[in-house]
């Protein structure tokens, strides 16, 4: 196995501007240190004071330094085909990936925590901060705050952890994929377990209290791009999602029906915004139709049952007989409260093809 040890400080600030100004990549196969990289990088923008007086690193030192696009080549080069580690790899991750984002470039890593590791494989220690842990299993730490340093007792650190009983397992399960690495450690683990396929998805916080409801085509992919470090500093509700349930079905009138029924009746903290086309409309030829889309399985649909135009009943039918009897269809399906956003989606479905429409005499 490969691994790039990475160690960042950076200048502060606000969100997504941040630079760097100390990095340190150690690349190590298997067991031996087979390359590395240490530098001070000028980062063309301000050091927050407090950065300063935490690292010892001034202004003045990163002058005549060299800026981050004349090291990127050697950084990807010591971290290709490796898990990139860091002792809270969130942090020096993101800071990477903005640099690289900077010069057009998308950076991306399977990366591993010793943070998280740590917390598996040593349990109930009062502190998993890189200084108290070292102390705690007798690993030399110089140069606190500075990369090298701090590079170097994460590498030590990874060697004792992977020796443990259990390490392989929680390895494996730690080390997070390109996709995964932009995720709180707690929403990874969310994300894994749904389902890629089109449904309805809700987002519940620790209470059981809704925040979200809404409808994709790609689930799992929908939520995770939900839940990166971006949407959750835009929309901070997100930071608070601890369940997910997830509803599948292949039709998507069915799914927005759905997300109009939850957010009337447990009305989330942010409402999925659905996007309507009025200017088409869809005609159906009696007062009394159905309209028969794909369901959640094969061999079963997604039924309508449409009287004057608007939605009366939906819900899943798996039967071709009795398929027309008014009282067996409002006996199965589950009533629609008329409202004029239905009727808008409804009228959206008329350039769709896969669906087919059945008259009720």
């Amino acid at each position: 196995m490969n691994y790039a040890i990475v160690d960042i400080e950076s200048t502060g600030g606000a969100f997504n501007e941040e630079g760097i100004i100390d990095i340190a990549v150690l690349r190590y196969e298997g067991n031996v240190l087979t390359d590395q990289f240490h530098s001070l990088i000028d980062p063309e923008k301000p050091i927050q004071p407090f950065v300063s007086k935490l690292t010892g690193i001034s202004p003045s030192m990163v002058q005549g330094a060299p800026k981050f696009y004349q090291v990127a080549k050697r950084i990807i080069e010591l971290t290709e085909d490796a898990i990139l580690v860091a002792h809270n790899t969130q942090f020096d991750y993101k800071i990477l990936q903005l640099e690289f984002d900077r010069l057009g470039y998308s950076f991306e890593r399977k990366t591993l925590c010793t943070v998280e590791l740590s917390q598996k494989l040593l349990p109930g220690l009062e502190s998993y901060k890189l200084g108290k842990l070292t102390k705690e299993l007798g690993i030399p730490l110089s140069d606190r705050h500075r990369a090298l340093g701090d590079a170097e007792a994460t590498a030590l650190l990874l060697k004792v952890l992977i020796t443990k009983e259990g390490a392989e397992k929680e390895l494996d399960y730690l080390t997070y994929s390109e996709k995964e690495s932009d995720l709180k450690p707690s929403h990874i683990h969310l994300v894994r377990k749904l389902p890629e396929a089109t449904g309805v998805y809700k987002l519940y916080n620790a209470k059981y209290e809704l925040l979200e409801c809404g409808h994709a085509k790609n689930i799992k992919n929908h939520v995770s791009n939900l839940l990166s470090s971006l949407s959750i500093h835009q929309n901070s509700i997100y930071k608070s999602v601890k369940r997910i349930e997830t509803e599948l079905c292949e039709s998507e009138l069915y799914n927005a029906i759905r997300v109009l029924q939850v957010q009337f009746s447990l009305k989330p903290k942010k409402r999925f915004n659905l996007k309507i086309n009025t200017s088409s409309a869809i005609s159906f030829p009696s007062e009394l139709s159905l309209l028969i889309d794909k369901g959640r399985t094969e061999g079963e649909h997604a039924v309508f049952l449409i009287e004057n135009q608007r939605i009366k009943a939906m819900g899943f039918y798996d039967l071709n007989y009795q398929m027309t009897n008014k009282e067996v269809l409002e006996k199965r399906l589950s009533p629609v409260t008329p409202n004029k956003l239905n009727e808008l989606i409804l009228s959206t479905y008329r350039s769709k093809k896969n669906y087919e429409i059945i008259c009720i005499e």
